[in-house]
């Protein structure tokens, strides 16, 4: 019964099936277009997404992760309506984002504001990826870095994000961003900290040698010693909840 929802292609992947069944009664499906799956083998989350690259047929693309949601089932005509009324040179879109925890509880909104990512790109801070569309164009000639695990999309978008790159602001389309993911793992944060100061070295290098940069690293290891501790990552999910965070 999948099949009626899903064109599915690939060659790895032998649960897929199983696990894509469950859609077939969504009650999204009446307002979602044709889905395409594809499962195969990758080397990671940004492989993966540039065998997606090739694939993309419309002129907006938008990387959904794996629990991570659209808010509301006009989140697609939402944002249809707006990229139709945008600037044709817009690069890019943003929507408002939900941040939640680990227990899906939420307890973050974020409202977008392009006017502050070139400035805070070059400060180590990456605006959540989940929450940006792409115009095909700014995929010309260009992939994500795959020797990043972590970071792959911050340094994706400080390449193709310009100073004078146009954008729109979507504040009616909402997504809600799981928590407990890759990056916001105390487990991973060393690696996280390191692949973000080779992306300022890249782009920024002169930021690595500001205060800012030094309560970034010292705070990395504050919530790595947190996520050692016993309870230590209750007590940071905690503090993230009270802070806003």
């Amino acid at each position: 019964k999948y099949s009626e929802y899903f064109d599915h292609a690939g060659t790895g992947g032998a649960g897929l099936p199983s696990r894509t069944k469950r859609w077939s009664g969504h009650p999204a499906r009446p307002v979602l277009p044709d889905l395409k799956v594809s499962s195969e083998p990758d080397r990671g989350v940004y492989d993966a997404w540039n065998k997606a690259l090739p694939r993309i047929s419309g002129e907006w693309a938008l990387f959904l992760g794996a629990d991570d949601q659209l808010a509301g089932a006009d989140f697609l005509s939402v944002c249809k309506k707006a990229l139709e009324n945008a600037d044709d040179r817009a690069d890019f879109a943003i929507t408002a984002l939900q941040k939640t925890d680990a227990l899906g509880r939420p307890f973050k909104r974020l409202e977008p504001d392009g006017a502050s990512v070139y400035a805070n790109l070059l400060r180590g801070r990456m605006l959540p990826h989940t929450a940006l569309l792409h115009h095909r164009r700014v995929f010309a000639g260009k992939a994500f870095d795959t020797s990043f695990k972590i970071t792959g999309d911050y340094d994706f978008i400080c390449r193709a994000w310009k100073r004078e790159t146009r954008w729109l602001d979507i504040p009616e389309a909402l997504i809600v961003m799981g928590g407990g993911g890759l990056s916001g793992n105390p487990r991973h944060i060393w690696r996280l900290r390191r692949e973000v100061s080779e992306v300022l070295r890249r782009y920024s290098p002169a930021h690595l040698r500001t205060p800012d940069y030094f309560f970034f690293m010292f705070k990395g290891m504050v919530i790595r010693l947190l996520g050692i501790l016993p309870g230590g990552l209750t007590a940071l999910d905690r503090g993230k909840r009270l802070l806003g965070r």
